[in-house]
């Protein structure tokens, strides 16, 4: 399963040392080894270093000698970095954060009288932006795998339904797999097609309200599928979240293998032994 809080690489950029350490020490306080930061003492000397290597976030402070951060921030997406960028800022002015929005930052956090508030927001911040990132790379990779199965002709399920799981797309090998035309199955929900087991259902749907609270992807689930036929058929499949512009939850994707034969063929070992 993916791990979202695992090794955070973050560049603090801030003119002041002081400030540097204060924010290190608290953020490794809340972080602990999964924060895993570096510091660049002005705009110029983040760009140098970030052309030499790449980071999960950047923490940009907004006054600073020389390229302040929205100066910084244009820069840096300019040569096409699109890493996320928080500004982190004593300067709390409206003007200011409508600006690093509109420039294309992801948040504006303010710092305060009190550095370990500031400081658990800005971590709170760092969690919940480089998980979302990470999802979206991964809705492209099982994006990718499906464009390219479709080249190599594999024999894989992908789907995609509303957060009330209805099926709102599902590709053409469903008909191979349990029988139905693909316009058949949507607007359908998933239970429509689930074995009729209290046990299986209730931990497909236990699992659909965990994610629906805490969306992330989920590598392999397990289920039971009544066929067409009537026959039950046994499938593994991936899950990942589906965001609006919003970052708003909508639905959930994935690409689901037929691992009947797979099943039985473990059963069949496991009764000559």
């Amino acid at each position: 399963m993916f791990n979202s809080l695992s090794s955070i690489r973050i560049l603090h950029v801030e003119d002041e040392v002081e400030h540097i350490e204060l924010t290190r020490y608290f953020l490794k306080e809340m972080g602990g080894d999964d924060f895993k930061i570096n510091s660049a003492l002005s705009a110029e000397e983040a760009l140098d270093t970030l052309s030499k290597e790449s980071f999960d976030i950047i923490i940009s402070d907004y006054k600073m000698p020389g390229m302040d951060g929205i100066e910084f921030l244009e820069a840096l997406r300019r040569t096409g970095n699109d890493t996320p960028f928080i500004i982190f800022t004593g300067k709390g002015e409206e003007k200011v954060a409508m600006d690093a929005l509109n420039k294309g930052a992801n948040r504006y956090i303010v710092k305060g009288a009190n550095p370990a508030i500031q400081c658990g927001e800005l971590a709170n911040s760092i969690r919940e932006i480089v998980e979302k990132r990470k999802i979206r790379e991964l809705l492209e990779e099982v994006k990718e795998r499906y464009n390219r199965g479709l080249v190599e002709g594999i024999v894989e399920l992908p789907w995609e339904m509303d957060i009330l799981a209805r099926f709102t797309y599902c590709g053409p090998q469903i008909k191979d797999k349990i029988g139905y035309e693909p316009e058949d199955v949507l607007n359908r929900t998933l239970f429509d097609f689930l074995l009729p087991n209290a046990k299986e259902v209730k931990k497909i749907r236990t699992l659909l309200e965990n994610l629906a609270r805490d969306p992330k992807p989920v590598e392999k689930i397990s289920m039971k599928v009544l066929h067409k036929d009537g026959s039950i058929k046994k499938f593994e499949t991936s899950v990942a979240p589906i965001f609006n512009k919003a970052d708003r939850l909508v639905g959930f994707r994935g690409i689901m293998r037929d691992i009947t034969r797979r099943k039985r063929d473990k059963m069949r070992i496991w009764k000559k032994e």
